[in-house]
């Protein structure tokens, strides 16, 4: 199931779609600074800002984690690690555009489309995942910690 990291989504999908009766609870806090979370590495609402996750937005041009893994005999690596929190899960009539995609001369990514999927509600505790929780899911941890990322202007 396709999971969105961060709970201001759920108020971007009630708003947009108007698919679900209005949660407060589901909603990222008002009074909440995301840059101020950015630098504390709090992750309560945004598990993009936490030490294990690869998009934690380091302006040097890099992503670093600790938690880099790769599925058996595939060539993508993933950022996956364990929480404890609360999600919301939507079931859409038909399909939504969750993510738009682009086209470059590079790369192209693809929209992604899901009628149903998973937005994070609150995040209470992240951790590695064990080995034995790696290999039940087919992952094999890389050697190395740091992804440099370089695109010229």
């Amino acid at each position: 199931m396709h999971f969105m990291p961060y709970s201001d989504f759920n108020k971007h999908i009630i708003e947009k779609y108007e698919s679900n009766v209005f949660i407060p609870e589901c909603l990222h806090k008002s009074n909440s600074d995301w840059i101020l979370d950015w630098l504390n590495s709090d992750y309560t609402y945004d598990l993009r800002f936490s030490i294990h996750d690869g998009t934690n937005y380091v302006p040097r041009g890099e992503f670093r984690s600790n938690d880099f893994y790769r599925h058996a005999r595939k060539k993508k690596i993933y950022v996956a690690y364990c929480f404890d929190g609360e999600i919301v899960v939507y079931r859409m009539k038909r399909k939504i555009v969750l993510q738009r995609g682009f086209e470059d001369q590079e790369y192209t990514l693809k929209p992604t489309r899901c009628s149903k999927f998973a937005v994070l509600k609150k995040a209470d505790n992240l951790r590695s995942l064990t080995v034995d929780e790696a290999i039940s899911m087919r992952l094999k941890k890389v050697s190395f910690n740091c992804i440099n990322i370089f695109r010229a202007e």
